[in-house]
């Protein structure tokens, strides 16, 4: 089972695919978490898509999310919502309700964290997802993306990822 990695861009850019994974220094992964400022977006008028453009200092990365509009999957959710907030206001000493309520909640957080509105270019964002290679161009299929509302969320994947570098992957920086 493949763990979740990261990388500077510079070297995702310059990593080798080999056996459907690719390769930093002997490192294999092909998913990753990634941190960086949002450059560029732009958005494909006929697929739900948007490209996120994004640097982290030492290079810049496309970025691809696939957008499922509001479906059936956020109706039901938003329908469950408005149920459970009647049933919890109907019967606030039942903890099993309460917690129900919390659980529809997440939920629904969870679908806006990851098709997220407002991202603009100056965003530091934090991403995970799946590196991809198309005609020699390395691209991240995003699964996640989120906006880091603090810079020192940032400055601590920055730490992170020099101690990786150093102490785990022993690649120079």
């Amino acid at each position: 089972m493949a763990s979740i990695k990261s990388f500077l861009i510079k070297d995702l850019l310059k990593s080798e695919k080999v056996d459907n994974k690719f390769v930093v220094k002997d490192v294999n992964f092909s998913s990753l978490y990634l941190c960086g400022t949002i450059s560029h977006i732009s958005q494909s008028s006929h697929r739900k898509r948007v490209t996120y453009t994004v640097d982290d200092g030492t290079g810049c990365i496309n970025c691809i999310l696939e957008i499922d509009e509001p479906g059936d999957d956020q109706r039901q959710i938003d329908d469950d919502l408005k149920m459970m907030r009647a049933e919890a206001a109907a019967a606030p000493e039942d903890m099993l309700v309460q917690m129900a309520l919390i659980t529809v909640q997440s939920s629904k957080r969870l679908v806006q964290e990851t098709c997220p509105d407002g991202l603009k270019p100056g965003d530091n964002v934090a991403i995970v997802g799946n590196l991809r290679q198309f005609k020699n161009e390395h691209y991240i299929f995003v699964d996640s993306i989120r906006k880091l509302s603090d810079l020192k969320k940032r400055i601590d994947y920055l730490k992170q990822i020099f101690f990786l570098y150093e102490h785990v992957y022993c690649i120079e920086k």
